[in-house]
């Protein structure tokens, strides 16, 4: 591999799919995100996926040994994007009539309750692993694009990318902040803390606000693109969008 995308919360692998059949989402924003980093030959694109929700894993395994068959190269780990190795509680919902639309499964605390059921995953210190893949990548001049949509936990995991210094290894990252969880005035308060660490490593993070104006209480899908720029005096800044995935 030249290259390298890191899907974390993968679910049921559909933005994988996209990487390699983009023929299949002719419409999907993400299309333009992924040629202007890897081109149009994707052979030489890994992908590596995390999730940890036990109800995808037959459909991840059917979905790795499909795209491996035709070349692709992909790998899904069944696991959670975390601060540390170790394990965690993942909450999922306990009636869900589709298991192939079960989404939401989450390891923040506030989600557990008499709707959800509990069981133990284990966790990848996400910084770790998005180092290990940068020096593959970076050895070979290749582009790393990643993102998050992790439920809740990117209000921990996203800060520790920052002062691990692992974020600016990125050369974008597409992240879903989830506000139900944690409340809409942490978002701006995790912002201000990844463009704080990231100037203290030497660079500073160009942030697009991506859901609307940042005064605004919006919905869940609302993305915010960083793409770490080498200028100690760099600062977030915010422009309106409309990036869907």
């Amino acid at each position: 591999c030249t290259h390298a995308y890191l899907d974390v919360g993968t679910n049921i692998g559909v933005q994988i799919r996209k990487l390699y059949e983009p023929h299949l989402y002719p419409k999907a924003n993400v299309l333009p995100e992924f040629a202007r980093h890897f081109g149009e030959l994707r052979c030489r694109v890994c992908a590596i996926g995390l999730e940890p929700n036990p109800r995808h894993e037959a459909r991840l395994q059917k979905l790795e040994r499909r795209l491996s068959r035709v070349g692709a190269p992909i790998l899904v780990l069944r696991a959670a994007a975390g601060t540390v190795e170790g394990a965690m509680q993942l909450h999922m919902h306990r009636d869900v009539p589709d298991a192939w639309k079960d989404v939401g499964a989450s390891g923040a605390a506030s989600q557990g309750g008499a709707s959800t059921t509990a069981v133990a995953v284990r966790t990848i210190d996400l910084a770790a692993l998005v180092r290990r893949v940068s020096r593959w990548v970076k050895s070979r001049g290749g582009k790393l694009l990643a993102k998050l949509d992790i439920e809740g936990s990117e209000y921990t995991v996203a800060p520790h990318l920052a002062l691990d210094g692992a974020l600016c290894l990125i050369d974008t990252v597409m992240i879903e902040w989830h506000q139900r969880y944690y409340g809409h005035s942490n978002l701006f308060r995790v912002s201000k803390l990844l463009n704080l660490s990231a100037r203290t490593s030497g660079y500073g993070v160009a942030i697009s606000w991506t859901g609307g104006t940042p005064t605004e209480s919006a919905g869940d899908a609302d993305w915010w693109a960083a793409k770490p720029t080498p200028s100690p005096r760099a600062g977030v800044t915010s422009t309106a969008g409309s990036f869907k995935m």
